[in-house]
């Protein structure tokens, strides 16, 4: 491992989910404490999934993502999971993130990624 990676991932605790070293989160619309979001003036709360979807996309905005790391950070590689689990928590969040710069981005054949609004489109 590089010394870069290594003091990287010394300050950036490692998701226990998908191993990926956090990052501190994009925006401040987003609450952690109570898995919200703040947008169009209102107040959005979110299940589980959704929150932990997005908590996912917002450590690495711009990097996509594929199906299956998205099952494997929501449900922990449960073989009872439902494959198009992903495309369902993919659906539910872009719901929520109507009204924010933020948007999630369909990478054919590849998966999903965080981008802003007008970039990347």
């Amino acid at each position: 491992m590089s010394a870069f990676a290594e003091h990287f991932i010394s300050r950036h605790p490692v998701c226990p989910h998908c191993h990926l070293p956090t990052t501190p989160l994009i925006d401040a619309a987003f609450d952690d404490a109570m898995h919200r979001i703040a947008a169009d003036g209102a107040v959005r709360p979110m299940g589980a999934l959704t929150w932990s979807l997005l908590t996912l996309l917002r450590r690495r905005p711009g990097m996509v993502f594929s199906n299956d790391a998205i099952l494997q950070h929501l449900y922990g590689g449960r073989a009872d999971t439902n494959p198009q689990g992903a495309r369902f928590a993919v659906r539910h969040a872009r719901q929520q993130l109507l009204g924010t710069p933020w948007r999630i981005k369909t990478v054919h054949g590849v998966g999903y990624m965080l981008v802003k609004r007008g970039r990347g489109s």
